[in-house]
């Protein structure tokens, strides 16, 4: 029989259980959120007394307090989600909206001067003044050239953001633990077989060890542009170009100037993945499993599917939705490319 168990603090606050929570995170976003619902009004156990304290509850809630999510069965849990306390929704029950270590970087100035620099440069100077246990690492290996325009009160939200922009969003930039910001091209290095995650690959078969609900189906990949071209114009006034080096048959383009990517290199890099992120062999769409096994976004999914053997695979874990709660916990899995899926 399997017992579901959770383990929530909220700053000096412990709840041994939840009425519902809902967590979200995805490789597409920096932003990790969590929505915890409790009663309005508790019991407080006070260290050294015996009878309990009635309270209410948002009064505790302090905007900025460290939360920590874990959630499991039989007593047995995973590190779901660790953030902090954006605001409290009033009502029955008591709403209390957290965000992940993005809040960190919302409160993070570190002065960056406009100006040519490189993607990891300014990954590693927009955490640069987070220290000693909110200290956020990022693992970046992409050493593409790139103009900054960002102002030098931007926050280090701010600086990725524009960054991710700048590369017409090809560039992921999302945290793959609580205070580890990967940045790269995603899709370019997964199809690769360059792992992105250190988490164990986790199987599921299709009706076996899933909720019957999923969206799952073939990749229509035969529908997007056959090629990508992003360009640039020097301030000498050459026009620099790149263009995917993949290619596919129907034989329209996507075109886009980007003028804050410096090199034709560079332009041709953010093609391909714009191409690889557009067209790739395997799933699209999302299934619902149950709360464990535990898998997370960047990490691996072996599927098996007995109605389709030919989509079996290993595949990119694109986002994930965990649900938990009185009416039970499920997990929501959104996936991507396989390896070696062009």
């Amino acid at each position: 029989m399997f017992v579901l168990t959770s383990d929530i603090s909220i700053g000096d606050l412990r709840f041994e259980g939840a009425q519902n929570v809902t967590i979200k995170r995805s490789v597409h976003s920096i932003i990790e959120t969590a929505i915890i619902e409790v009663p309005a009004m508790a019991y407080m156990q006070e260290k050294g007394k015996t009878d309990p304290k009635k309270i209410v509850t948002a009064t505790r809630i302090v905007r900025g307090s460290e939360v920590r999510i874990q959630l499991g069965y039989n007593g047995e849990m995973r590190t779901e989600f660790d953030g902090y306390v954006v605001s409290c929704k009033p009502g029955t029950p008591l709403q209390i909206i957290c965000e992940g270590a993005s809040y960190l970087l919302r409160q993070n100035v570190p002065r960056v001067q406009p100006g040519k620099t490189t993607v990891k440069e300014l990954m590693q100077l927009a955490v640069s003044k987070t220290t000693g246990s909110k200290s956020i690492k990022v693992i970046c290996a992409l050493d593409m050239p790139v103009l900054n325009t960002c102002s030098t009160s931007a926050s280090g939200l701010e600086i990725i953001n524009e960054l991710v922009r700048a590369s017409k969003d090809n560039l992921c930039c999302f945290f793959i633990k609580p205070h580890e910001l990967w940045c790269g091209l995603l899709y370019s290095d997964y199809t690769s077989g360059i792992r992105i995650s250190n988490d164990e690959t986790v199987g599921y078969s299709i009706g076996y060890n899933t909720v019957k609900e999923n969206t799952l189906e073939e990749h229509a990949s035969n529908v997007k542009a056959g090629t990508v071209e992003y360009k640039r114009k020097s301030s000498a006034g050459e026009v620099l170009m790149g263009v995917s080096v993949r290619r596919w048959g129907s034989g329209t383009k996507e075109i886009a100037i980007l003028n804050k990517i410096l090199h034709e290199k560079s332009l041709a890099e953010l093609a391909d993945e714009k191409v690889i992120r557009n067209n790739y062999k395997g799933y699209e769409g999302d299934f619902t499993a149950f709360l464990q096994p535990y898998v997370a976004p960047g990490g691996s999914t072996k599927i098996v599917n007995s109605n389709m053997p030919e989509m079996d695979g290993e595949y990119l874990i694109e986002s994930t939705e965990v649900t938990f709660g009185i009416n039970g916990a499920r997990r929501k899995i959104e996936l991507g490319p396989g390896f070696n899926s062009l």
